[in-house]
């Protein structure tokens, strides 16, 4: 007669149940990781896209500025000026409603029709960048242009939406991009922005803190 082994082919229900324990506990570590490592490279690819923002935000002014009329006596911070809202303040890339050079509709640029006239640019910054290479925000997959990445149109916060501010400091009118994060619950004022930058537009802030946040975007020029 065949002797039978105490205990059947294939695993135990302890076995199984242990197993599936063990890959849960591996699952809960990695997926963490992995959505967070997801969310760190796209604001890796929002600063690079700020960065090529700005560069062309300051190649827009140059341009302006070698072209404007010969009674035009507007600098170079007057164009860049036209970027941001006044001192303290800002304005979404994306908002069409609000004039901004960044697109159109223009705003007027300072004495460029003459000692304290202001006159209209002839073109925005979108209107000199490549055409088949749009600037996208990475969390959204829409053009950092386009009206969907613009919180002011239906006061919600939007990932990746950007603006530009400014601030007098020392050596002259400090300009930024700042733009919102996952954990931004509001566009303006305290949990506004990414990482500190919305101590630049929250009224609790000191001046200290204000020019902090904004040195915690993406650079674009010192100007006075």
């Amino acid at each position: 007669m065949e002797k039978r082994s105490g205990r059947e082919n294939g695993f135990s229900l302890m076995e199984i149940l242990l197993v599936v324990v063990i890959i849960g506990a591996v699952i809960a570590v990695i997926l963490p990781r992995a959505f967070r490592a997801k969310i760190e490279t796209k604001y890796e690819i929002l600063r690079q896209t700020g960065t090529e923002l700005a560069s062309w935000a300051n190649e827009w002014a140059v341009r302006e500025l070698e072209a404007q009329p010969s009674v035009a006596s507007s600098e170079l911070d007057d164009y860049i000026q036209t970027l941001a809202e006044t001192n303290g303040n800002f304005d979404w890339v994306a908002d069409l409603s609000n004039n901004s050079n960044w697109q159109a509709p223009l705003e007027n640029v300072a004495n460029r029709g003459g000692v304290g006239i202001g006159s209209l640019p002839n073109i925005s910054v979108l209107d000199i960048m490549p055409k088949n290479k749009l600037l996208l925000n990475p969390f959204s997959g829409l053009s950092i242009f386009q009206s969907a990445n613009n919180p002011a149109t239906n006061g919600n916060a939007i990932t990746g939406a950007m603006a530009c501010a400014y601030m007098l400091t020392g050596s002259g009118n400090y300009y930024a991009l700042i733009f919102q994060g996952t954990d931004s619950i509001n566009i303006t004022g305290a949990n506004a922005f990414y990482a500190g930058q919305d101590k630049y537009s929250d009224p609790g802030s000191n001046n200290i803190e204000r020019i902090q946040g904004l040195r915690s975007g993406i650079y674009i020029n010192t100007l006075q």
